[in-house]
């Protein structure tokens, strides 16, 4: 199992990144509570022992940050699933803080 393991994590992360793209799209909103969340999860990862750091695409530091090409609306909040999901996984490796920007 252990060596499955970042092979589970990296599926969990990119399915939670394509769950939080489908909110964003079905609810055409942007709110700092993103940020929020992100800070509460990791405050409760933290408490539990767990070393994931949880970064959202659609966080308001870096949501509109320009990312992709082709479109108006090539922002991290939009395709930033991949590249956010692999800043995750590389803080957990590294034991660092990664941001996508």
């Amino acid at each position: 199992m252990r060596k499955n393991l970042p092979i589970v994590l990296g599926i969990l992360l990119i399915a939670a990144s394509v769950f939080l793209i489908a909110l964003r799209v079905l609810s055409h909103e942007t709110t700092d509570h993103d940020s929020a969340l992100a800070k509460e999860a990791n405050q409760e990862l933290q408490l539990k022992g767990q070393d994931m750091q949880l970064l959202l695409q659609t966080d308001p530091r870096w949501r509109d940050q320009a990312y992709g090409s082709g479109s108006s609306s090539n922002d991290l909040a939009t395709n930033g699933c991949a590249i956010t999901s692999l800043a995750m996984i590389l803080s957990f490796y590294q034991k660092k803080s990664r941001h996508t920007t």
